[in-house]
């Protein structure tokens, strides 16, 4: 495994996140959500002015780089009133997956939150993601409960909400 290196993206490099997750998503959701589904999510997720209103109300946004190429991206925060960390988003290009390296993205993750002074990191993931579930509790998250989240246009995010517990 090559040394991965995480950095803040700014609202510049929100470009290359979109770019990614474009690539990406087919992979991770195209067995599990629409063909419609998936474009209507990352045109509204990814959509540069909401990528920037997240990065200016204290979402933070991280480039994972792997030999100076991007390969991935993390998204989360603020912490809420309860002292608790949403990992918003965490995708890998899928050549770089098993490597270590989102393992390695939520370590980064947890560790920031603990310097934030909060109790636990909250996520959501896709109930039919089992990749991601299985690497998910690999790395101390557990399921705290089922919801199901209208997205728009008929569309839901059906979901489990994990949190990991910093001691």
């Amino acid at each position: 495994m090559h040394q991965l290196k995480i950095i803040p993206a700014t609202a510049a490099e929100l470009h290359e996140i979109e770019a990614l997750a474009r690539k990406i998503w087919p992979f991770a959701y195209g067995e599990i959500l629409s063909r419609e589904q998936v474009e209507y999510m990352l045109d509204h997720m990814y959509d540069q002015n909401t990528m920037k209103q997240e990065l200016q109300n204290g979402t933070r946004f991280d480039l994972l780089l792997c030999e100076n190429r991007a390969i991935g991206f993390i998204s989360y925060g603020p912490p809420d009133e309860r002292q608790i960390l949403k990992l918003h988003k965490l995708y890998l290009l899928p050549e770089y997956h098993h490597l270590g390296y989102g393992s390695a993205a939520l370590r980064h993750v947890i560790t920031e939150a603990g310097k934030m002074g909060c109790v636990a990191v909250d996520l959501c993931v896709n109930k039919r993601n089992e990749r991601a579930l299985r690497s998910y509790r690999r790395n101390g998250f557990e399921i705290v409960e089922a919801i199901v989240t209208p997205f728009g246009n008929g569309f839901v995010m059906d979901d489990y909400l994990m949190r990991h517990t910093l001691s």
